[in-house]
C-alpha cells in the first residue's frame, strides 16, 4: 500500500507513458485497496439493503455497476486458478476452488491492517515499513538446470 502512495503520481504525470498505460498503471498500484473498499461496501450495503425506502432505490442500481466491476477484480484468483486447473485438466483440483473464500475474506482484515498502520505511521511520522532482504545462497536459477 506504501507503494501506491509513493509512485502514484510519478505514474499519472509521466510523459513517457501513454493515457492507457497511466490508467492502468494507477488502477494495478490501488490493487491492494480492493478488500478496504468490500469492506466498506458491506458496511453500507448491509443497511441500505435491509432499508425499505424509495429514496435507497436510485442509489441501490447505481451501484450495481460498482458491484460487477468489483466482482471481477475481488473474483479475479477464483478465474485464474479455475481456468488453469481446467487448461491442466485437473479435474479434482476443481472442487478446491470454494476454499479460495477464506484466503479471500482473510485478505479483508490484513489489507484493512497494512491501511490502518500506514496512516498511523504517517501521522506519527515514522517510518512503517522495514524491509529485511532475503538472503540467498548459489548463483540464480542454477537449480533449474541441475
Amino acid at each position: 500500500m506504501q507503494c501506491a502512495f509513493k509512485h502514484w503520481l510519478n505514474v499519472l504525470t509521466s510523459s513517457k507513458l501513454t493515457l492507457k498505460q497511466k490508467i492502468d498503471g494507477f488502477i494495478l498500484l490501488n490493487t491492494y485497496f480492493m478488500p478496504i473498499l468490500v469492506l466498506f461496501s458491506w458496511f453500507v450495503g448491509v443497511p441500505l439493503f435491509f432499508t425499505i425506502s424509495s429514496q435507497w432505490v436510485g442509489i441501490i442500481w447505481a451501484s450495481v455497476p460498482i458491484s460487477l466491476y468489483s466482482f471481477v477484480g475481488n473474483f479475479a484468483p477464483f478465474f485464474e486458478v479455475g481456468v488453469g486447473t481446467y487448461l491442466d485438466d485437473r479435474t479434482r483440483a476443481q472442487w478446491l476452488i470454494p476454499l479460495l473464500i477464506f484466503t479471500f475474506l482473510y485478505n479483508i482484515p490484513i489489507c484493512t491492517k497494512a491501511l490502518v498502520d500506514l496512516a498511523i505511521s504517517k501521522l506519527l511520522k515514522r517510518n512503517a515499513n522495514h524491509w529485511a532482504k532475503t538472503k540467498h545462497s548459489g548463483n540464480g536459477n542454477s537449480y533449474i538446470m541441475n
